[in-house]
């Protein structure tokens, strides 16, 4: 056998080798890992932090078929998301903010309406602070009782710091095994203060009952981590 051959030969074998461990293409897009988690074309899902409705729009292509219940305290965003639902069936807009207590907060209304939170802005953080608006919070485990639902089987936060707060208003539903998979964004740097460590959230989510699928789409802030998304499922959801 030739040189070439030989070379051809092994490089197959890499190639072969790479390919599996790659585990055909999981952590490279959140939404086709859900998919393959979630095989009910018909899910319902939580879209919490909806802002203008762009995670409608991408939940739809892989989720044609499901309920989708969206999230946005801000006025002025909300009105482009009731737009962007009205495109689609079954989506329904709240005018509402979702945290660990019910009540109301003071929302920090960004020049970027992205990056609207309940945290005041960090040394990290970008755009302007323009005002605050007084908006009325629920937890999840309340709008659940009230609105009759069962079962989530995609909780997605984008809550620009206070995904945890989102998370923690969904004990008993968490404990009654009541939601599959939680998708939210994990913040490192200084974007907003007071953000809770990573550790915590993870060794909440570990203790009651889910185990991490992936880390997606880092992001860069003077060259350390600024922040990231992860997807975590309940062990219940593996079975």
């Amino acid at each position: 056998m030739s040189f070439k051959s030989k070379f051809n030969k092994y490089a197959r074998k890499i190639a072969s080798v790479i390919t599996h461990f790659d585990n055909e293409g999981h952590g490279k897009n959140p939404l086709l890992d859900m998919a393959r988690r979630v095989k009910r074309r018909d899910a319902l899902i939580f879209d919490v932090g909806a802002n203008i409705g762009q995670s409608v729009e991408r939940f739809k292509q892989y989720f044609p078929q499901a309920t989708i219940h969206s999230f946005e305290p801000s006025a002025k965003a909300f009105s482009l998301l009731e737009q962007k639902a009205s495109a689609y069936a079954n989506v329904t807009p709240h005018q509402l903010a979702l945290g660990a207590q019910s009540g109301e907060l003071a929302l920090f209304e960004n020049s970027s309406s992205d990056m609207n939170s309940f945290l005041e802005m960090g040394s990290g953080g970008s755009g302007e602070i323009i005002g605050q608006t007084i908006v009325p919070v629920k937890t999840i485990d309340q709008f659940c009782a009230e609105q009759n639902i069962a079962q989530i089987d995609i909780l997605k936060i984008d809550a620009q710091g206070f995904d945890f707060e989102v998370i923690k208003g969904a004990k008993e539903s968490i404990l009654a095994n009541k939601v599959k998979l939680i998708y939210f964004e994990i913040i490192f740097s200084e974007m907003y203060k007071n953000v809770p460590r990573f550790s915590v959230v993870y060794d909440f989510l570990i203790d009651h009952g889910f185990v991490l699928v992936s880390l997606y789409d880092f992001h860069y802030q003077e060259g350390l981590a600024g922040w990231t998304d992860g997807l975590f499922i309940h062990r219940s959801a593996l079975q």
